[in-house]
């Protein structure tokens, strides 16, 4: 059986749900909201994190509900902690939230040490994730598609 990884929810998430990360049905969804905070904590650490938007307004703390769905709860604790910290940043304006992260920097270090350690994990959950639901999606795409197939050959007596 073909392995799938995340490259392949990437490209589910961008073709079959033309970039509506709302539509993805989960496990899906979680697996592009953990691979997109996991890039930015990874690139820049929770100050990083903290300072950056996501799309559609998405509260940081939210985030942490996808890593749980995936059973990376240490992580999700993590990155709990770095909102309690720093607070509700959606809506701030960026230097609100600079001096915000930077008045936790030193805590906010400590989380990313944390949240690093946790790297291969994270990075297990992803994989497995990504595969079950291409598996999920794939089984479910083309049954439909079988369906569909199905009733216009019948529909057209083509045998």
């Amino acid at each position: 059986m073909r392995q799938y990884d995340y490259c392949d929810v990437f490209h589910i998430f961008t073709n079959y749900y033309n970039n509506k990360l709302g539509e993805i049905p989960e496990p899906g969804r979680a697996v592009v909201v953990v691979i997109s905070t996991k890039g930015v904590i990874d690139n820049g650490g929770f100050e990083f994190f903290m300072e950056s938007d996501f799309p559609d307004g998405t509260p940081h703390g939210n985030m942490a509900e996808s890593y749980r769905l995936l059973g990376i709860n240490k992580a999700a604790e993590v990155i709990d902690e770095a909102c309690r910290i720093v607070g509700d940043v959606v809506g701030l304006p960026y230097e609100h939230r600079k001096v915000r992260s930077d008045n936790n920097a030193k805590r906010l270090g400590e989380l990313d040490a944390v949240f690093f350690a946790l790297s291969n994990e994270i990075n297990d959950a992803i994989k497995l994730s990504s595969h079950n639901f291409c598996v999920s999606f794939n089984s479910s795409y083309y049954n439909k598609m079988s369906l569909l197939v199905i009733r216009l050959f019948n529909k057209f007596k083509v045998t």
